[in-house]
């Protein structure tokens, strides 16, 4: 039958990536408006994968989702997955690092019932890149994975310590681990946590901030990640030419395609960044306003 890899339909796009290179089909679920994969849409996709004849190789959950930063429902989705017994990978990059802070882990609630998860710790535990962790529920899964014969490399040996050479694709490979290690030793998980909920913090400000009558906020965010846009009808491609500006200016900021709609996306990173710098950023984009909004937009070049 057909492999496929189910996924919603704002999962990043390293998952299409990754099922192409190993030749399946990534299949993609809708997401409720909130941009998370419910368990009624989760159900849906495994029916129909299995009036098809498709077989599904794993299904992979957002913690958090790359637009807005919401969080699926883990404890949902893995008893689904266990009923129809299904592989469940979260893909933590971003959001798995909300599991150091004591204000916010409750939205991971369920991870532990996941069969593998990905973190990146050069995303938010101020880690240099690229430092980035698989964890498996199952530990042979992952010895099982990259079982094969190397007798110039695989054999008993007598010095101590462990060998990673049957756990990762590459054979010579840097150990990244030990940047996040440095880190941790360096400031306690403690300080790591509270960096992690101040974060969240600081963005749950930029909401308030952003959340007046000359802004719209897409969602009141649930980590360090911020969409809005201004409160007019500004056309997509003018919220381009408003991001480039913000950039020329020295303000940080991205854009992202959500719900049919094109906002500004401001994910805070930076231990530094204070309530003062959100209302420069709001005072700016009113500065830039009248002369995007009167002037034509470039031509395309296609």
């Amino acid at each position: 039958s057909k492999p496929v890899i189910l996924c919603s339909d704002v999962s990043h796009y390293s998952i299409a990536k990754s099922t192409f290179i190993m030749g399946m089909e990534c299949r993609t679920m809708p997401s409720d408006e909130c941009g998370r994969t419910t368990p009624q849409a989760l159900t849906q996709a495994i029916n129909e994968c299995a009036a098809n004849n498709e077989s599904i190789v794993a299904v992979v959950a957002s913690i958090c989702n790359t637009p807005v930063g919401y969080f699926d429902p883990l404890e949902e989705l893995a008893a689904i997955c266990d009923q129809h017994n299904l592989w469940l990978h979260a893909d933590g990059a971003h959001g798995a690092s909300l599991l150091l802070s004591p204000k916010y882990k409750h939205l991971l609630k369920g991870i532990d019932k996941v069969a593998s998860v990905t973190w990146d710790a050069h995303k938010m535990l101020r880690t240099n890149g690229v430092c980035t962790m698989l964890l498996v529920r199952d530990r042979a899964d992952l010895d099982l994975a990259f079982n094969h014969d190397a007798s110039y490399l695989f054999h008993d040996k007598d010095q101590t310590g462990f060998d990673f050479l049957n756990r990762s694709f590459e054979c010579t490979k840097a150990g990244i681990g030990f940047n996040f290690f440095h880190a941790l030793a360096y400031q306690g998980i403690d300080a790591v946590g509270s960096y992690v909920t101040d974060l969240c913090d600081i963005t749950l400000k930029a909401f308030e901030i952003f959340s007046d009558d000359d802004f719209h906020c897409a969602l009141e965010p649930q980590c360090n990640v911020l969409c809005f846009r201004p409160s007019n009808d500004m056309d997509g491609a003018t919220i381009l030419r408003l991001r480039d500006r913000l950039m020329d200016a020295g303000y940080p900021i991205s854009s992202t395609d959500f719900k049919d709609t094109k906002w500004l996306r401001l994910a805070i990173m930076s231990p530094n960044t204070k309530e003062q710098h959100l209302t420069q950023l709001h005072k700016k984009i009113l500065e830039l306003l009248p002369a995007l909004c009167s002037s034509s937009p470039s031509p395309s070049i296609d």
